[in-house]
């Protein structure tokens, strides 16, 4: 084995981190699961095993970042993440053990085995929770924990922990396993299996591997959707890890990154939700002793025994599974921790808690159209002049309203500004482009959202309310289930659509624009073809 391995190791261990995850992976065969997928031999990478913390490769990430500016002068940090979120659990540790303060953002996510317990222990022992109904409702009521470096005066943790510094973790996880491949202690693999949600992991260990002299493929199981992990996102988090290690070892050579082969086909509904597949692998490596969930290492513990998949892909080859997972211990949490959570997330996670009664609903509806035409939209300052493509003058006053309520603050304006005009314009145009069947949508959205407030007890319609009552009433919407939560979540991703369509509001939520960056389209051929005189070439070739 050549010394660049271990050249890169030490450059590594000169940076700042904690001195977390101190020694090597560990790794131990899974010859009886091997079969499953018609591998010859598979080995698993048990980051369980990690240490502080309760394990886990979110161990590797913040041993790097927590130890790097501005998160080691930082009194509080703040970060993202599910109702379940393994992360949130690392970072409200790591709070706990560095004596600092954590603001945690959670949103929902579908319940399944573990996300209580991890929930349970967030809620306990961070310094503030902040609840929302989706991921869309935090990205639009708190853009800054996603997009800026602080927010409220602390250091934001990214999401998922993915960061240039917290990659370089998972690089020299890379590196020690490449030597231990080098030394005997393991076979080399044919192919790495890992999860990818926000995508760190998966570029750290291509990274690693790749300098310490492997070449194979890392197969990145998705656990989010797929328009989540572009093929734009890998190159952007590529290019920002490379920067970062040529500043730590800039007379190293650095070798091209292991190729990361992206499979989609184990998300299911989307993220958070298991799948049966998923929830049958997961409780496979279980009984083997290995410790599994269906959200993440289930779905790719699901690709790597796909019996769908070629087997002559995998006749006679070796394969490495890198369990990300933290140990299975029972987390500590505090009692009477449900009361830090809100009524909507108590009753979903506790079936015992009453629920609010539904059957008002169907009463509630004939009070619409009665209470629509007793004429509760007169008393509504429409937005006007408006000359909308589709949108009526009532629809884009309740976008406006929407708008108001679910964006961040903009300074003051002058009595009878529409603030967020530009932003329902943008929506206009975009549903101008939609089928008319999906126009009639927006339009029964519109007015179901609008009207529902009777069926609250509001006799003024949604655009009429105050708006210290418009956020409480949304989430009231969606804690009634059905076509109701699903008119918020429209609402919510129609709002959001407009805002970030507008480059002048992208400075305020610290967006710095599209990664590719904007140019003339080439000529048309068609074009060129029909309208050249004859004997001309085509453009960029030189005349004879």
């Amino acid at each position: 084995m050549s010394d660049v391995p271990l050249a890169w190791l030490t450059a590594l261990e000169s940076m700042p981190r904690l001195g977390w995850a101190a020694a090597d992976p560990v790794v131990e065969p899974a010859a009886a699961l091997a079969q499953q997928g018609g591998w010859a031999d598979l080995w698993v990478v048990r980051d369980d095993q990690t240490r502080p913390l309760s394990g886990g490769t979110k161990v590797r990430k913040l041993d790097y970042l927590l130890a790097a500016a501005p998160f080691a002068q930082a009194e509080s940090w703040t970060t993202v993440g599910a109702i379940g979120s393994g992360h949130l659990v690392a970072c409200t540790e790591a709070a706990q053990l560095l004596g600092r303060q954590l603001r945690a953002h959670i949103f929902w996510e579908p319940l399944s085995a573990g996300v209580v317990d991890n929930l349970a222990y967030t809620v306990s022992h961070a310094a503030d929770c902040r609840f929302h109904g989706g991921r869309v409702a935090l990205a639009m009521r708190a853009p800054s924990v996603l997009t800026r470096a602080w927010s409220g005066g602390a250091a934001v943790i990214p999401p998922g922990g993915t960061h240039p510094l917290a990659m370089v973790g998972l690089v020299r996880a890379g590196l020690q396993f490449a030597v231990q491949v080098g030394a005997g202690q393991v076979p080399r693999p044919d192919a790495v299996f890992v999860s990818f949600g926000s995508g760190g992991t998966a570029v750290g260990l291509a990274a690693g591997l790749a300098l310490g002299g492997w070449t194979g493929p890392v197969c990145a199981v998705l656990a989010v959707e797929p328009w989540l992990a572009p093929r734009a996102r890998v190159v952007a988090l590529r290019r920002s890890l490379a920067r970062q290690l040529a500043a730590v070892a800039p007379g190293l050579p650095l070798a091209p990154p292991c190729p990361i082969e992206i499979d989609p086909r184990q998300v299911g509904t989307g993220y958070g939700w298991p799948t049966p597949a998923s929830l049958a692998a997961a409780q496979r490596a279980r009984d083997h002793g290995f410790p599994a969930e269906a959200v993440y290492t289930g779905k790719v513990l699901a690709a790597l025994w796909n019996p769908a998949a070629d087997p002559s892909q995998r006749r006679g080859k070796t394969a490495l599974f890198w369990d990300t997972v933290r140990r299975q211990d029972p987390l500590a949490r505090k009692e009477g921790w449900q009361q830090r959570i809100p009524d909507w997330l108590r009753v979903r996670i506790d079936p015992g808690q009453p629920r609010p009664r539904r059957w008002f609903l169907g009463a509630a509806g004939v009070g619409l159209t009665a209470t629509a035409i007793a004429g509760r939209r007169a008393s509504v300052a429409l937005i006007g002049p408006w000359r909308g493509e589709v949108l009526t003058a009532f629809e884009a006053t309740t976008l406006h309203a929407a708008c108001v309520a679910l964006l961040w603050d903009r300074p003051a304006a002058a009595a009878g500004e529409w603030l967020w005009r530009p932003a329902v314009e943008a929506i206009d145009r975009y549903v101008a482009h939609l089928p008319r069947t999906l126009r009639g949508e927006v339009s029964l959205l519109c007015a179901c959202v609008s009207e529902s407030t009777v069926a609250m007890g509001h006799s003024r319609c949604f655009a009429a309310m105050e708006l210290a009552n418009q956020l409480p009433y949304l989430d009231w919407l969606y804690r009634q289930g059905g076509v109701l939560a699903d008119a918020k979540l429209a609402l919510e991703g129609l709002v959001m659509l407009g805002a970030y369509q507008l480059p002048e509001h992208w400075a305020a939520i610290g967006y710095e624009g599209p990664m590719v960056g904007e140019r003339a389209r080439p000529p048309r051929h068609s074009w060129d073809r029909l309208h050249a005189p004859p004997g001309a070439l085509p453009p960029g070739l030189l005349s004879p």
